[in-house]
């Protein structure tokens, strides 16, 4: 962290990202508005990638959120980078995610017109559904937004389910192995 505050430019490459992602998680605000001038300041996609992956790590409810409305705003992230921190937002807390896309879908609709970005979008906001409540909640979700047909969406249910039916096949076993083993 005091190397970031000395000079994130002294980081090897190879280390920025863990510092970015150190440094948004540890030093709150201050760190998350730091990273998020690297990545506004950069014309280098790799570094932009990086900083907006470790935008997505804040521990904060405040900053997830402001994460994903800045970032979805259609003026502040390029529309083919918006995936990164969705994606880094939904494996720090996937449930505000959900929650947020459901209360932001139409207006992700608008600035993000078209199924290449739908497909992006629900295959980043998912991969954490692994339940058949989840398998529910999603086609609920899409049979009401009338997006039941994307392809992201039938792929995510069938993920669901074959992991559901996965589950439901080695429970027993594992169970009785690691009763044996204790």
């Amino acid at each position: 962290r005091k190397r970031f505050w000395d000079g994130w430019e002294s980081v090897p490459a190879e280390y920025q990202s863990l510092c970015f992602s150190v440094v948004v998680r540890q030093d709150g605000e201050k760190g998350y508005e730091a990273v998020k001038d690297i990545y506004e300041r950069s014309d280098s996609a790799l570094l932009c990638r990086r900083a907006l992956v470790a935008l997505g790590k804040s521990p904060e409810k405040k900053l997830q959120e402001k994460s994903l409305d800045w970032g979805t705003d259609g003026k502040s992230v390029r529309a083919q980078d918006v995936q990164w921190l969705l994606a880094s937002v939904t494996r720090t807390a996937p449930q505000l995610v959900w929650e947020w896309f459901g209360k932001s879908f139409e207006r992700l609709e608008e600035e993000y017109p078209g199924l290449k970005v739908k497909k992006a979008i629900i295959g980043n906001l998912t991969p954490n559904f692994n339940t058949s409540k989840h398998q529910e909640q999603l086609q609920a979700f899409a049979k009401e937004k009338k997006f039941l047909n994307v392809r992201a969406v039938k792929q995510t249910l069938e993920r669901i389910l074959i992991l559901e039916k996965r589950r439901k096949r080695e429970f027993s076993p594992l169970k009785e192995y690691f009763a044996k083993e204790s």
